[in-house]
């Protein structure tokens, strides 16, 4: 019988950072808003807005602000079980890159509907919030990925990984269709596509590496009757025989 099994990876330094400014501005907007009626997401919120009135920063600082406790403890697992892996398969850069993509692409998106289809109603000044954008692109790099692993979707029920990337682009094209607060489904889901960019960008820079830096090849080969796909360095770069090649499994 099959066992769903959870893997912890260990916390990288990056998801630590985002995860402690989220939690920390998290406190402050509630103190503010409880104490002085003041939003500190009317500041370091995305909105057409706001970037209108020359408020540029808050393409960076809008994933920041979180005004739900569940929000900010959903998002955070999501840097943590997946965030940390990616990073660790990526390198800090390669993570610092996806990060960004995904951020600017959901913040222009976000802006560029509330100028146009939304610019007179009162979307345009609602500010989009959260890490939920960043979250959702590493849902899909990881069910892209991985997609053979398993999910617990509700904390309940097993699900693969590619269909929880499936299912949550569903969701979020619902919401876009037919919430009224659309836009920031539309927001999300640029997101997403960003993220994917970046996994297209990342594959076409490791390939023209590979090719340029050294020796290595794709090699169909069988083994007890299955196709097995390797990685071969050529033979003919070998000093002698007593170098035989090495094979990537």
């Amino acid at each position: 019988m099959n066992q769903v099994q959870m893997q912890m990876p260990p916390l990288s330094k990056t998801n630590k950072i985002l995860m402690i400014t989220t939690g920390a501005l998290f406190l402050l907007e509630s103190l503010l808003s409880r104490g002085a009626g003041f939003s500190l997401t009317s500041i370091l919120g995305l909105s057409a807005k706001g970037l209108g009135d020359g408020l540029v920063f808050q393409l960076l600082t809008y994933p920041l602000v979180e005004k739900q406790l569940l929000a900010v403890i959903f998002n955070g697992l999501l840097l943590w079980f997946l965030g940390s892996e990616l990073e660790a398969q990526w390198g800090k850069k390669r993570y610092l890159q996806f990060i960004g993509a995904a951020t600017l692409t959901a913040g222009i998106v976000y802006v560029l509907i509330g100028l146009t289809f939304l610019s007179h109603t009162a979307v345009s000044g609602f500010p989009l919030s959260g890490l939920q954008g960043i979250g959702a692109a590493l849902c899909v790099a990881y069910g892209i990925l991985y997609p053979d692993r398993t999910f617990m979707f509700m904390m309940i029920f097993p699900m693969k990984a590619k269909w929880f990337c499936a299912l949550l682009v569903g969701m979020e094209l619902y919401t876009g269709f037919f919430s009224p607060m659309g836009a920031l489904a539309w927001g999300h889901l640029a997101a997403m596509a960003g993220g994917f960019g970046m996994l297209i960008w990342f594959t076409k820079t490791g390939s023209k590496k590979r090719a340029k830096n050294s020796s290595f090849s794709f090699k169909m080969e069988k083994k007890k009757g299955k196709a097995h796909l390797s990685l071969v360095e050529d033979e003919k770069k070998e000093d002698d025989k007593n170098h035989p090649p090495k094979y990537w499994h």
